[in-house]
């Protein structure tokens, strides 16, 4: 008699308990053959969504010689569920570190390393990626952690394998973070990828096949203030640089070759600077009407991380001799002021301005 679907998950329950991988035992065909087998699929998609823990110990005990096997099942399931909205929100993930090009000038490398960690208490999954930066000897300098986004367990993850772009569950990503760069993993990987695009989904996900992992981009000058920070751009965001124009500003449209425009919209992956046409700037009557508070609106009403590259305490840089406020004390009077209207929190350890969540 065919067992309900309840049942095959005790008996996963059961399965998972036991020292899976033992020679001799075959619990995991018994574990494959009961995921190929639940009839209600949405069933089963909504009970690892409640609770991911009978999947996280099954990936953990599971044989090499069957993983990929298994991957590719529960990432099936995954396919026949998610829907366009799903494949839109899909977070890029990537299953290996990049390394940055070094800063010849400070014989600095840079290596991004993504991952996917579990929340206990939320029963949800954490994904981000965390930038590392090492002296010419490979010794560690700073790492900083970015969080991409909170998922739940079947959220997919959009990742790039060689040519192909897949789409794993959140809880597939932490076994592969956990894994980190072991040789099993890409032979997985390879296994994975040849497998996971069936003609129908193929279809489906085609309009997103060409969306990149962004390539971060990073600040080689030091700011003047806290200058040990890593000053980065973050994937498909905005990140908007403030400071006082002839102690940090000026020099940092140098190192960037930042074009001068008026075009104060989103750009991605990018940094965000105010540099006027000459020209425009000759002929303004206020400079700060005109250009600062319209440029710095807009990246404010977008929710772009506000980095401070010169000292905010600073009085000197705050205010003139007759004791008016510089166009530097105006952006900072501006973004205390959606501070104190709970908009925007300063972050002072990082030294920027971060929108608060609504």
């Amino acid at each position: 008699m065919d067992r309900k679907d309840d049942d095959l998950y005790s008996d996963l329950k059961l399965l998972a308990n036991k020292p899976i991988n033992n020679i001799g035992t075959n619990e995991n065909i018994s574990i494959l053959n009961i995921i190929k087998n639940f009839k209600n699929k949405k069933w089963f998609f909504d009970a690892v969504n409640q609770d991911p823990s009978i999947i996280r110990v099954v990936l953990d005990k599971f044989s090499s010689n069957y993983i990929d096997v298994l991957i590719v099942e529960l990432s099936k399931i995954g396919y026949s569920l998610w829907e366009m909205d799903d494949y839109k929100q899909a977070i890029p993930f990537s299953l290996d570190s990049n390394d940055e090009d070094a800063d010849e000038n400070k014989f600095i490398d840079s290596r991004i390393a993504y991952w996917c960690g579990y929340l206990e208490k939320e029963k949800k999954y954490e994904a981000g990626f965390t930038i590392h930066q090492y002296d010419k000897t490979y010794y560690p300098i700073l790492s900083t952690p970015k969080q991409l986004g909170v998922i739940n367990p079947y959220s997919p993850l959009q990742v790039l394998q060689g040519d192909n772009t897949i789409f794993i569950p959140a809880f597939v990503a932490e076994y592969f973070t956990n894994e980190q760069l072991k040789e099993d993993k890409m032979i997985v990987l390879e296994n994975i990828s040849s497998m996971l695009l069936p003609e129908a989904t193929l279809t489906k996900v085609k309009p997103f096949l060409k969306v990149k992992i962004p390539k971060i981009r990073f600040l080689k000058l030091k700011p003047s203030w806290l200058p040990e920070r890593i000053i980065s751009t973050k994937p498909n965001e905005t990140v908007t640089l403030l400071g006082n124009y002839i102690k940090d500003t000026k020099k940092v449209i140098t190192e960037l070759d930042y074009p001068r425009s008026i075009n104060f919209g989103a750009k991605e992956v990018e940094f965000n600077l105010l540099n006027v046409p000459q020209k425009l700037a000759d002929e303004s009557f206020d400079f700060f009407s005109e250009y600062n508070y319209p440029w710095l609106k807009e990246a404010t009403n977008r929710g772009d991380d506000i980095v401070i590259l010169s000292d905010k305490y600073d009085t000197s840089l705050l205010n003139k001799s007759s004791g008016e406020l510089t166009s530097f004390g105006k952006e900072i009077q501006f973004m205390d002021d959606l501070v104190s209207k709970g908009i925007y929190k300063f972050v002072k350890e990082e030294g920027k301005y971060i929108k608060t969540k609504k």
